[in-house]
């Protein structure tokens, strides 16, 4: 939505339509995923070393959690050209955040319990049906 001069809202999806891919070629669905996967990495990193930082104030661990968000969004800027919004939230934010939880367990002993199990399990598998509905609804776009 827009402001007109008048002073109007104005829909401005239909003026400009969806981003054309990335130098007008279509990247591979398999490699766009790796990069998604590199996004979480990287996320996950920062988020660790944001720990490490302890307030951002150990020296390497500051740099390299600014290093990594930005490598992450830079990375979700070039997904998001190739997959949908939802999709691309939805496992990067819930990857991202199982594998910084287990993070947390492994590296400080942060607590887990049986039900954060089924938790993780619940995060993983609506990861993958996100996918799976996705997958489904571009299979049925196709002639």
């Amino acid at each position: 939505m827009r402001l007109t001069k008048e002073g109007r809202a104005e829909d401005s999806s239909a003026k400009h339509p969806q981003a054309k891919p990335f130098h007008n070629r279509a990247l591979p669905k398999s490699f766009v995923f790796l990069l998604l996967g590199i996004a979480i990495v990287s996320e996950v990193t920062g988020a660790t070393t944001l720990k490490l930082s302890c307030g951002f104030s150990v020296f390497p661990f500051n740099i390299i959690t600014v290093v990594c968000y930005g490598l992450s969004i830079s990375l979700l800027i070039v997904i998001l050209k190739y997959l949908p919004l939802g999709l691309t939230y939805g496992i990067w934010g819930g990857l991202g955040s199982a594998a910084t939880m287990v993070v947390g367990v492994v590296l400080w002993g942060d607590p887990f319990t049986p039900l954060m199990a089924v938790a993780l399990v619940i995060i993983v598998a609506g990861t993958y049906l996100l996918n799976a509905g996705t997958d489904e609804i571009e299979a049925k776009r196709k002639p």
